[in-house]
């Protein structure tokens, strides 16, 4: 069965009218009520737009005319014009003015001084020559300047340090070899620096002289090396001038394949290579007083610098009284080859002699000494004991009580061991300790100062050290001239073996009739007031030469260090170490001032003005050429002259 069709049939829609073409302005005009009513929409409550009436124009003002210049505008601007504009001539005015760059390349005038002391007055004139900062007053001004002004006294310290050292460069081109002591430390801002001293023939006299003192980034052997061969090279030393050369044994120093001193023997194949015997001398004892932890001095560093009363108790101990006595008896004697070591030149021929020396007196005195510990020999050691028997077992100490009254404390010393020590507390025990105190110490001198036996041959020079038989004196000396040619691996320029043997026999003669009573240093300074004496026997005497500048400590590196610290002290921690070590040559070379010659080379460093008081050259009339002068200068501030006018010729 078909489905009925109950729809109603509506009227067709109308169809649309066609479109009407519109105008840009009409276009416009609907743009933007859609964008009024999107913003009313989105944005309620937003403010009116802004009124602005429209501009006024501004009235029209006839301009002025310029009023003609007057004349002395007319000078003024001409002068100022003259002034501005760059001239050769104002080096010859201003010495320290040089024509530099600035980074973009653009042309400037700087001040030379300032820029060697890195200040920041050291430009002059941003837009280049013939700008506005271009003004010969402002030179001037520069000039008179503390900024500037305040370097005049570094400069006389130049001129200075400039003499002093062509004073010593003399000398030392005249000496045949020079040794050389070094030493590296830090000052009181922890800049490292290595402090050199040479070692060489004054006036017929072995002097050591401070050098210089040089800045080094770092400790390696490379750093030291370049350091200290630049600063020979640029002083104008020939490095086959160099004898010797000596060090605090470091191992940057001394190390056999990389140290410093093997690294100078490339270039230096004859170089002596010494570490410093003083502070062997103190290795030694150090490395002996480590053996025995009972003898130093744990107890007397308690007793004596923190003193608590649970340490009193070790005043009343034999042992502690007894080895204390001890150590001021052994200490004094190896402080007396200490002090020997320390001097200033030490003769090269008494360092074994006084080594022997003081091994000898300690195997005689705390070794093999018979019956009686010390022989009778010991004044500390003995009051003591002298002391302990009139007490009968005890000992009075005197003091000062805590009111600063005299006091005497009497202690009943006991002969027990001290807790934790090994060895007993009787007598014989701190003998036996001892004993094994001293041969530890005579073992360890012999071990670090085992090689100066290599230098034995200096007594080749030295006649009271002759044997007295005549076979035996020829047959030592012959040895002791091959010692000296191995002690400088047979390479000491203008020395042969075979030309020593040939001098040999004549010299020895010569020097056994006439300089018996001669010791090595004032041998040498007879024998080199006559020339004849080089001319006959030239390679015995080079080798005596070479011997005596052989530096064999670095004690003056020590008091030079020392004199640093005095002169950069806490309250000049910003001197610089171009400074330091200037202030530094002043005060440690001793040669005659002649000073009309310094201030005549701090003149000429560069161009300066006379001083002048106007008040005392009112009270005291100047004379004729005083009076040139003074009107010389005054031309000079004016601007006027040529230059040959500004230089003062009668300063």
């Amino acid at each position: 069965m078909e489905e009925a069709d109950l729809s109603v049939d509506k009227p067709a829609d109308p169809p649309p009218p066609d479109p009407v073409p519109s105008s840009p302005a009409s276009a416009s005009t609907s743009s933007a009520k859609k964008r009024r009513r999107y913003q009313q929409r989105h944005v309620p409550f937003a403010p009116p737009p802004k009124i602005t009436p429209p501009a006024t124009p501004a009235p029209v003002v006839e301009a002025e005319r310029p009023l003609a210049p007057t004349s002395a505008e007319m000078k003024a601007k001409a002068y100022l014009a003259a002034q501005k504009k760059y001239t050769s001539d104002w080096h010859g005015r201003f010495p320290w003015l040089v024509l530099d760059k600035t980074d973009d390349g653009s042309p400037c005038l700087r001040c030379s001084v300032c820029m060697q002391h890195g200040k920041p007055t050291a430009r002059y004139g941003r837009d280049g020559p013939g700008g506005r900062d271009l003004q010969i007053g402002s030179m001037r001004w520069h000039e008179e300047s503390t900024k500037h002004e305040a370097y005049g006294f570094r400069e006389m310290v130049k001129a200075m340090v400039a003499f002093l050292k062509a004073q010593q460069m003399e000398h030392i081109d005249s000496s045949p070899f020079i040794g050389i002591s070094c030493d590296e430390s830090t000052d009181r801002t922890r800049g490292k620096h290595l402090i050199v001293f040479g070692t060489f023939l004054k006036k017929r006299r072995v002097v050591t002289e401070f050098l210089s003192l040089l800045t080094i980034d770092k400790c390696d052997a490379a750093s030291l090396q370049s350091v200290l061969l630049g600063h020979l090279e640029g002083s104008g030393i020939e490095l086959q001038k160099i004898a010797g050369i000596s060090t605090d044994g470091a191992s940057v120093m001394t190390g056999e394949k990389n140290g410093l001193v093997a690294r100078l023997r490339l270039r230096i194949p004859h170089l002596v290579g010494c570490h410093c015997i003083a502070h062997r001398e103190a290795l030694a004892v150090k490395d002996a007083s480590n053996s025995f932890p009972d003898l130093i001095l744990g107890a007397v560093i308690v007793v004596f610098i923190e003193y608590k009363h649970k340490h009193v108790a070790l005043l009343k101990s034999f042992k502690f009284h007894f080895c204390l006595n001890f150590l001021a008896d052994i200490l004094a004697e190896l402080n007396t080859l200490n002090r020997f070591f320390q001097r200033r030149t030490v003769d090269i021929t008494l360092v074994t002699q006084e080594v022997d020396r003081t091994v000898t007196y300690i195997k005689h005195r705390y070794i093999e000494y018979g019956e009686r510990f010390g022989g009778g020999l010991n004044k500390q050691l003995d009051k003591f004991l002298a002391r302990y028997k009139e007490g009968r077992g005890s000992l009075e100490v005197h003091g000062i009580a805590a009111d600063g009254s005299p006091c005497t404390h009497k202690f009943e010393l006991t002969l027990s061991r001290i807790p934790g020590h090994a060895f007993g507390g009787t007598p014989s025990d701190c003998e036996d300790l001892c004993t094994a105190f001293a041969k530890e110490t005579v073992g360890c001198l012999e071990g670090r100062l085992w090689d100066m036996k290599r230098m034995e041959g200096s007594k080749l020079y030295k006649v009271d050290q002759w044997p007295k038989k005549t076979e035996v004196r020829e047959r030592r000396c012959r040895k002791w001239a091959e010692q000296n040619m191995a002690l400088f691996d047979n390479k000491l320029p203008g020395v042969e073996l075979r030309a020593m043997e040939l001098e040999l026999k004549t010299f020895c003669h010569i020097m056994k009739t006439h300089r018996k009573d001669d010791d090595f240093a004032q041998g040498l300074a007879n024998m080199m007031k006559t020339k004849d004496w080089s001319k006959s026997y030239p390679n015995l005497m080079r080798m005596w030469q070479a011997l005596a500048v052989l530096p064999l400590s670095t004690v003056e590196c020590e008091r030079g260090f020392s004199r640093q610290n005095v002169i950069k002290g806490w309250h000049r921690t910003s001197l610089c170490d171009a400074t330091l070590g200037e202030l530094m040559t002043i005060s440690m070379l001793d040669y005659d001032m002649d000073y009309p010659q310094i201030v005549e080379k701090w003149r000429r460093i560069r161009h300066r003005r006379q001083a002048r008081n106007v008040e005392f050259e009112q009270e005291i009339p100047l004379f004729p050429q005083q009076k040139d002068v003074v009107e010389s200068s005054d031309d000079e501030s004016v601007g006027g002259g040529s230059e040959d006018d500004n230089v003062d010729d009668d300063y």
